[in-house]
């Protein structure tokens, strides 16, 4: 039995104290067996601020654990720290939702776009103004910018954006990554985190540890000051969440580095991060993933959008012209004069609409900028409509047209000038403007800046309407139906709790009340196991507003939040259409009310505010419980409210018909190798409490036993022990959701724990097939998961099933050989991946396993010893018809001798559900499955027909 560094035994019925978990969690009353008496008193739900000021209190309208409730200011959390801030004394919407910067970059010898990333400390402005500001951790970088009137820079519209003027930003969240598919790309990222940590470093768990210092026994210092062996230096690691990339450049969490790389994880290769940018187009993003201290540095603000486009390969990623040379949204051209603005009619000579101008004197329209991919020719036309009325007969205006290509030093050029008079009334004409040569010859083939600018210059007392439509002679580009430039945003969303100074409230378990789930001062005095903010934070502002025009917008949303699901609406109940998930576009987009977003999950989209009446104010709402499903349902003024859309003033633009079927984006996977069952449960003492959780009753630096072959389609059943919902995630790859059943829960673990004994296990863990527990037919995936998901949805008393292939995204065949690596990278081996839970709290204590792709069996090979541990580089594992086997002695394979006939080269790997099978090495404590029953080995043995259970030498009967 494993023993914290207190002594205290790890042990306890799990089965018992998890149905009361769930009961006590809910409010019901718990079953009648014994000891629940005792543990009933060590199960309590708590909130923040229900006391007066100076106390904590628990109280209506506070969530399950370390959750901060929205009332009374409570109590100081520890000496010299400032109190909670009650959530009900900072107005809402009074923050504008800003936009993020894009970082700008440079080209290296390889051609690779290169960035540098600096992680440091910083202030922002996180409530709103007349708040103090907010200390936090921040990724900042060079970033293309514009600048307003006022001289200050602000982000580009434009994702595609190449060249431009560049400012440094730092931000929380970070600056966004605008990638191309297949435009490779080095990020160096530098620790500039001086000092001690802002938060609560617990040197308790088992985590980076960068001083080397054992771990403290109780009674344990208060934080503030906690302990400065863990306080500092601060470490550091990013992940680049759901891309392909090489172990070594996946941000895993023994690649933590210190400032200066003084000090370095034991899987620590490079800070320069590659990405071959293999994925399919969709909303990636990074974060920090540091061992042990992820849930701190995400909350303090380390998180950041990596979005991936496909302009030439994927239709809806087409980035071209062919709406501003046609004048098919007045929002793509801009006005001088604010009295007179472009707008719309369906008086046109081509596409939906034409561009309506109710012009007087002179008005210049700038039009919206773009990639133009061939030279200009020597005379450009627009098509132009002159109303009836002309009040002055022998002059009708002019129209002049200028081009600016600021990249090649060409601005404001004057291309030449079409009189108008003589022009026939009530109808289109087209004009035609001479292109000069040095123009042209100044711009050259292609322009990444590009735009055009016309001028239309008619008398002062002009009363009728003009119309301008179809730019011709300019190389059209084909561009997407979806949203863009001003129409498109990028929304983070997190939960976050404050302090009166401003300061972020990251509540620790030494300050909870006694009994509070997940909260053991004397085992872990800081770390909890649930904590959940009382705000809700957009792109670092608190309960945004966006003004938006009569328009259709597209969102891509990422939850950011440390362990809060998300239930996604608004309050006018309008729908909204789902086009993507974490992985890209779906194959069809459905239309919701409601959606829902764990941690880490991101959704695309789109919201029609066309037809929605100027002035109308529509809040996005959230009515997840927290925590899910047994916490209570948020406060409508508080964490129920994420952010406000205000309707302004503008014209209404009908939108672009967005087809239901968008391709076939998600191909259909068949698994070719054996299923693999996934536990998730809790790790409780003798006294019933709870005190981390686990994945398969094991520990993070236990032997790595997911072991998945190159190429090969898998079957992962997440079975789920635990009350609480989960999000899991699996680095490296995409997957898919198939369904979810529900089960009997407490039927399993009660089975479960018999056969393993109370977790964490010194033996592989036994998996029981689920079917046998099943209560209810499968449910299918939701309309916001089903598509490419990197992180899935693993609730309560369900067994979550998703396919997983071992191979490239994109293309999209269903299935590839097994053994073929169709990877851009080489995933196999070296310091491996992981997988885990992203509720970043269970993430940092044990809720985590490695994972290591391996290659398969073939002869001629010079194979080295096995070795499959955590932390280390992988090697001498291959998979061979299904089977997983490990290298006993250095050796070269030979053709006909594979590893089941050669039981003295190689070991069959315990890693599937504990059946009993000859070539498995046991130790002495081992169990297995046989015949019905559990054995346990009393010798170490490696398995023969001779040797099964029952033979009383070897094993003997456990259940």
């Amino acid at each position: 039995m494993r023993k914290r560094s207190n002594g205290r035994t790890r042990g306890g019925s799990a089965a018992t104290v998890l149905v009361l978990l769930g009961a006590a969690s809910c409010g019901q009353t718990e079953p009648d067996e014994p000891a629940s008496e005792a543990r009933q008193g060590a199960v309590t739900t708590t909130s923040f601020g229900s006391g007066g000021t100076g106390g904590t209190g628990a109280g209506s309208g506070g969530n399950t654990g370390g959750s901060t409730g929205s009332g009374g200011a409570g109590g100081a959390g520890g000496d010299g720290l400032a109190p909670l801030l009650p959530a009900t004394q900072i107005p809402r919407f009074q923050n504008q939702l800003p936009r993020f910067f894009t970082y700008a970059f440079g080209r290296d010898a390889q051609g690779r776009r290169r960035y540098t990333v600096r992680v440091a400390k910083f202030n922002e402005q996180e409530l709103p103004a007349g708040f103090p500001s907010t200390p936090l951790f921040g990724y900042g970088g060079n970033v293309f910018v514009r600048y307003d009137a006022n001289g200050q820079p602000q982000p580009t519209l434009d994702p595609y954006k190449t060249t431009g003027p560049t400012a440094f930003v730092r931000t929380s969240p970070g600056p966004k990554f605008e990638q191309i598919r297949l435009d490779r790309d080095v990020t160096t990222y530098v620790n500039e985190l001086e000092g001690e940590h802002l938060g609560p470093v617990d040197p308790t768990l088992d985590w980076a540890n960068p001083n080397n210092f054992p771990k403290p026994t109780p009674p344990f210092l208060p934080y503030p000051p906690g302990y400065p062996q863990a306080q500092s230096p601060i470490v550091h690691t990013t992940h680049s969440h759901g891309l392909e990339v090489k172990p070594e450049f996946d941000g895993t969490p023994d690649t933590w580095f210190t400032m200066n790389d003084t000090r370095v994880g034991p899987e620590f290769v490079s800070n320069d991060y590659e990405r071959p940018n293999s994925n399919q187009s969709a909303p990636f993003w990074y974060h920090d993933h540091a061992f042990g201290v992820t849930r701190l540095d995400v909350g303090f603000g380390l998180s950041g959008f990596a979005i991936l486009r496909d302009p030439t390969g994927e239709p809806l990623d087409r980035h071209g012209n062919e709406d501003i040379l046609g004048f098919e949204d007045p929002n793509d051209w801009t006005s001088t004069v604010a009295a007179i603005q472009p707008g719309i009619s369906t008086n046109r000579h081509q596409g939906r609409f034409s561009l309506s101008l109710n012009a007087k004197n002179f008005v210049e329209l700038r039009g919206r900028e773009f990639n133009l991919t061939a030279g200009l020719p020597t005379s450009i036309t627009l098509d132009f409509f002159l109303p009836s009325q002309q009040p002055n007969p022998s002059w009708f205006g002019a129209v002049q047209m200028y081009v600016d290509c600021p990249s090649k030093g060409v601005n404001n050029a004057f291309l030449s000038q079409v009189e108008l008079t003589g022009k026939p009334t009530n109808a289109f004409s087209t004009l035609t403007f001479p292109v000069p040569a040095a123009v042209r010859t100044s711009v050259g083939s292609s322009c990444p800046d590009f735009n055009v600018r016309v001028t239309v210059n008619v008398p002062f007392n002009a009363t009728g309407t003009y119309l301008l439509d179809k730019i011709g002679g300019i190389t059209i580009t084909p561009t997407t139906v979806l949203p863009e430039g001003e129409f498109e945003h990028d929304l983070i969303v997190q939960d976050r709790s404050f302090r009166t100074d401003g300061s972020v409230f990251y509540p620790q378990a030494e300050d909870q009340p006694p009994g509070t789930l997940g909260a053991n001062p004397d085992v872990n005095p800081y770390w909890m196991l649930i904590v959940n903010g009382n705000t809700n934070v957009v792109n670092g502002k608190v309960w945004p507003n966006l003004d938006v025009k009569r328009h259709l917008y597209r969102f891509k949303i990422l939850n950011s939040a440390n362990q809060r699901f998300y239930r996604f609406s608004l309050s006018n109940g309008m729908p909204v259409r789902i086009i993507g998930t974490d992985g890209g576009y779906k194959n069809t987009a459905e239309t919701v009310t409601s959606w829902q977003q764990g941690v880490t999950e991101r959704n695309e989209v789109l919201i029609d505010f066309s037809n929605i009446p100027v002035g109308t104010k529509i809040v996005l709402q959230n009515t997840a419980r927290a925590p899910q499903p047994v916490g209570p349902l948020p406060d409508p003024n508080t964490d129920g409210t994420v952010m406000q859309f205000t309707v302004v003033d503008s014209v209404a633009v009908p939108p672009k018909p967005v087809p239901t079927d968008l391709g076939l984006q998600v191909p259909s996977l068949t698994p070719d190798r054996p299923r693999r069952l996934l536990i998730q449960n809790v790790e409780v003492d003798d006294q019933g409490r709870v005190l981390q959780a686990e994945l398969d009753g094991q520990l993070f630096h236990e032997l790595t036993t997911e072991l998945p072959t190159i190429g090969a389609t898998e079957e992962w059943n997440f079975i789920n022990l635990t009350p609480l919902d989960h999000n899991k995630h699996i680095h490296l790859i995409q997957f898919q959701v198939i369904d979810r059943t529900p089960f009997d829960r407490p039927a399993y673990l009660a089975a479960w724990t018999a056969a393993n004994g109370n977790p964490p296990f010194d033996h592989p863990t036994l998996k029981l097939a689920p079917e046998a527990f099943f209560t209810g037919p499968p449910e299918p995936p939701h309309p916001e998961d089903n598509g490419w998901k990197d992180t899935v949805f693993t609730p309560t008393d369900h067994v979550t099933r998703i396919r997983v292939r071992w191979a490239i995204q994109s293309p999209t065949p269903a299935n590839v050989p097994v053994g073929t690596n169709t990877f851009p990278i080489n995933p196999i081996f070296g310091i491996g991946y992981v997988w885990h839970c992203h509720l970043v709290e269970h993430e940092d204590n044990e809720m985590m396993r490695p994972l290591t792709v391996i290659p398969i069996w073939q002869p001629g090979v010079s194979y080295p010893v096995a070795f499959r541990g955590n932390p280390g580089v992988d090697r001498g594992i291959v998979d061979y018809n299904g089977v997983d086997y490990e290298a006993k002695v250095a050796h070269t394979s030979v053709a006909g001798q594979p590893p089941p006939t050669r039981p003295d080269l190689w070991n069959r790997v315990n890693n599937q559900n504990g059946d009993w099978a000859v070539q498995i090495p046991y130790a002495v404590g081992d169990r297995v499955f046989f015949s019905g029953h559990v054995y346990r080995a009393l010798q170490a043995h490696q398995a023969t027909t001779a040797n099964s259970p029952p033979n009383p030498a070897f094993w003997e009967l456990v259940l």
